[in-house]
């Protein structure tokens, strides 16, 4: 009877770090979408549609200085890199 005990004791300890490992699964996957992708530099509306974020979210971050943007003329370009770095950035979920 102790034993069982113990084990779904551990069972339930576990339980949060297999989340934690999906998460982590998913954000990679993600990661390697955007990386995998051909794109040198998308426009905000592009960049938000690739994240799966509003247009407002990315132009706030912009404005904010955390998600790094170009000019180019008139048009505001998000470099491949600078989508990754701030998708790097963001606090894991679950964690406060």
């Amino acid at each position: 009877m102790g034993r069982a005990i113990v084990e779904i004791s551990l069972a339930e300890e576990l339980r949060p770090i297999e989340q934690d490992v999906m998460d982590l699964r998913k954000r990679v996957a993600a990661l390697e979408t955007v990386r995998a992708d051909d794109v040198l530099a998308y426009s905000p509306a592009q960049a938000a549609a690739k994240v799966g974020v509003s247009l407002r979210i990315v132009n706030t971050n912009i404005q904010h200085g955390k998600l790094l943007a170009r000019k180019m003329g008139s048009r505001v370009l998000i470099p491949r890199a600078s989508l990754i770095d701030w998708l790097d950035k963001l606090p894991l979920a679950g964690r406060g």
